[in-house]
């Protein structure tokens, strides 16, 4: 996996690449301790919890993003997100896990690998 991340004004563009295909989403600040994260219309809020080296997302909102209105989608509908980072000891690598499920399909993507400084 190769990760670019482009800043922008209040948000940043995250590029995954894998091979062939390309996974972006915008990355902005969201209410204290959180992230917003869109994919497509869908808007992700994720909880950020710090335990020791490791950084969880916990998917706690997701809502349909049209232009300037954002409608909440029940979480029994909407794709479920499990993410985490954790750190090395020496902070030069990062091991990354994240996995999607939707609902009453399963599992939809996963990927893990490191990102090194």
């Amino acid at each position: 996996m190769c990760l670019t991340i482009e800043p922008r004004s209040e948000s940043e563009l995250w590029i995954r690449r894998f091979g062939g295909k390309t996974l972006a989403t915008i990355q902005r600040l969201g209410p204290p301790g959180c992230v917003y994260e869109q994919f497509g219309l869908l808007e992700f809020t994720f909880e950020l919890q710090l335990a020791g080296r490791t950084l969880k997302h916990v998917q706690r909102a997701v809502a349909l993003k049209i232009l300037h209105c954002k409608i909440p989608m029940p979480l029994f509908l909407a794709p479920h997100v499990r993410g985490q980072e954790h750190a090395s000891a020496d902070d030069t690598e990062v091991q990354v896990a994240v996995e999607v499920h939707l609902p009453f399909l399963g599992l939809l993507l996963a990927y893990n690998g490191t990102i090194q400084d």
